[in-house]
């Protein structure tokens, strides 16, 4: 479990008319966590490791690309889709989607745990 204060002001990198993006590259999930707030799903808040499955190095990440609504690997250039909070593979050679985590928001914290189901 993490807990990341959401003063997001600090740290937003891509806010668009329906995405905002946060990213924390740091020793949360296997190769670091970024947050979605996506405006389609009414402010509906996701969190995703950083880490392609395709790659599975800790070191190549997955980055939301200028629109905020697809995430793509730095390496592999798999394309993975943001804008319902998914992550659902579009392109590329990755076997899977990206790794989806748990968030809940307690007041100025969100709650990040990992997954049962992926």
């Amino acid at each position: 479990m993490w807990l990341i204060n959401t003063d997001f002001a600090s740290r937003t990198f891509l806010v668009t008319d329906r995405t905002s993006i946060f990213t924390y590259v740091r020793a949360i999930g296997y190769g670091g966590v970024f947050i979605s707030v996506t405006n389609a799903a009414k402010g509906h808040i996701s969190a995703f490791d950083m880490t392609c499955p395709y790659e599975m190095d800790s070191n190549i990440r997955v980055f939301p690309d200028e629109n905020g609504l697809s995430a793509v690997c730095e390496r592999c250039r798999s394309r993975f889709d943001l804008s319902w909070g998914l992550g659902n593979r579009i392109e590329g050679p990755a076997p899977e989607n990206l790794r989806r985590l748990n968030v809940q928001r307690q007041g100025i914290w969100l709650i990040i745990t990992q997954s049962r189901c992926g």
